[in-house]
């Protein structure tokens, strides 16, 4: 029966960090974070505990008319909404015994240590895509039974009929009317708000052009996207020659979380949510405070607990995310409600 020894604990360890290293790329565990709709920011050390996401002030959108000899107008400038994030730290350790060390095979020693090295990527991934699944909330509770503000900067959830701007009583939606379920005709629907649904904090009304659209990953409605977005005639069909205007219009994004609850498990009523972003105006931000990372006992004191002689692994990661306006969002819950 093998021992861990020095030259095969340093080895085991360095293997260990190898592997933490790989499962940080992992796309499977940062599909939020490569989404294109989370704008990830890294935090200096030493930089403070939280980090304000502004809007950026706006003026009007078009010039008047001067006379001669008239005065020229000057223009009324908005300041728009902020939200903060809060640096919050997230942990999980794993404890190896001296009875471990000494009467079992190397390999299992190193088993054990990788049972933490996912944890703080996929709760990262699960903590971002919580804004997108209690997004008709203001907040919701954690898997830790901590509450968690998602409101955006006007106070309203992230999915509203009723949003507000700082320098006008207009409101805006980002939901789809009646909460269709996936279709063509519920695209252009969505594609609609993108043009008469967007305005300025002082009311004005802008267009965006939205380039992503992000589903669950339920099989018929990732299949359902897939047909709408890819499919083509052959050219001896009866329908040859009919162009479809959606062909590589749009990004799919495959959201494994999107339809899951604060504990990681799959919510049947959410199974089929689905939304179009405009990535470029998105302002959902993910600030890194400090990168998930691996601490271990060092060769030589080992980390041992005076008392147990245990050696005790850790992972340990400082993040927190917030989200300023739902502009460039539109969402449908596909049930109709």
């Amino acid at each position: 029966m093998a021992v861990l020894n020095t030259f095969s604990y340093e080895d085991s360890v360095d293997l260990i960090n190898r592997e933490f290293d790989a499962w940080k790329l992992n796309p499977l565990d940062n599909q939020m974070k490569s989404s294109g709709v989370v704008k990830v920011n890294t935090v200096p050390m030493n930089s403070g505990w939280t980090r304000r996401h502004k809007e950026i002030p706006v003026g009007e959108l078009y010039a008047d008319d001067k006379v001669e000899w008239g005065l020229t107008t000057k223009t009324v400038v908005q300041q728009g909404y902020y939200k903060d994030t809060t640096a919050r730290s997230f942990s999980k350790g794993i404890d190896i015994t001296y009875e471990m060390r000494t009467l079992n095979k190397v390999n299992e020693i190193y088993n054990a240590a990788n049972f933490i090295g996912w944890v703080n990527v996929r709760r990262e991934d699960l903590n971002l895509a919580m804004f997108l699944s209690f997004g008709a909330a203001t907040s919701y509770t954690n898997k830790n039974g901590r509450s968690v503000d998602i409101s955006t900067g006007d106070g309203l959830a992230i999915w509203s009929a009723v949003h507000t701007l700082t320098g006008s009583g207009t409101t805006y939606r980002n939901t789809v009317a009646a909460n269709p379920a996936f279709s063509e005709g519920a695209l252009e629907l969505a594609e609609d708000l993108f043009v008469t649904n967007i305005y300025t904090n002082l009311g004005e009304q802008v267009g965006s052009t939205p380039d992503t659209l992000c589903t669950t990953d339920n099989p018929s409605l990732v299949n359902t996207v897939k047909r709408t977005l890819q499919s083509t005639a052959d050219i001896s069909a009866p329908n040859a020659g009919v162009v479809n205007v959606y062909q590589a219009k749009y990004k799919h994004v495959i959201l494994n979380k999107f339809d899951m609850n604060a504990n990681g498990v799959k919510d049947a009523t959410k199974k089929a949510y689905w939304m179009l972003c405009d990535s470029k105006i998105s302002s959902f931000y993910h600030d890194v405070y400090s990168a998930p990372e691996m601490k271990y006992p060092s060769s030589g004191n080992n980390g041992e607990d005076i008392e147990t002689l245990d050696w005790t692994f850790t992972t340990i990661s400082i993040n927190d995310s917030c989200v300023v306006s739902w502009r460039g969002m539109v969402f449908s819950a596909w049930d109709g409600s």
